[in-house]
């Protein structure tokens, strides 16, 4: 049986600048900021990180969903985008810090008997994008079932 709760750690550093490098329980990867926010773009800010989150996390919950039901699920790509104000990161307060819109298509090609449940599926499973929809942010998630070349 699967226990109730599962904790994710995270430690991050930073020895100067915008570049950071954050360890978990695989290894590590880097965030900075684009060059023209303070950084030196070597790597993805961290909002890019969050949809890359968002992104891998509707790819997982597909596979997962795929795997319990024996479907054949092929290749697929997952595309996120979010829009920010970054006036708010410059520290004008009348500017909205934060997401203020984010959007997600996966697309995932393979035969599937009954697409509208595997949408209903992965939607209601993955974590992150449950986590953004709570937010109240304007959202969408579309996941469309067709031939990926």
């Amino acid at each position: 049986m699967q226990p109730s709760k599962m904790r994710f750690t995270v430690q991050s550093e930073s020895s100067g600048g915008m570049l950071a490098t954050h360890h978990t329980k695989a290894g590590a990867v880097v965030s900075d900021e684009p060059e023209g926010m303070g950084g030196s773009n070597r790597g993805p800010n961290p909002i890019e990180m969050l949809l890359a989150s968002w992104a891998g996390c509707l790819v997982a919950s597909a596979r997962i969903v795929g795997q319990e039901r024996g479907l054949e699920l092929g290749r697929m790509r997952a595309d996120a985008e979010a829009e920010i104000d970054p006036r708010s990161l410059q520290g004008d307060r009348s500017a909205t810090a934060g997401i203020l819109s984010a959007k997600a298509h996966l697309r995932i090609s393979g035969h599937v008997p009954n697409p509208d449940w595997l949408k209903q599926e992965i939607e209601a499973r993955c974590p992150v994008g449950q986590t953004l929809r709570r937010t109240g942010i304007p959202f969408e998630e579309d996941i469309q079932l067709d031939s990926l070349q």
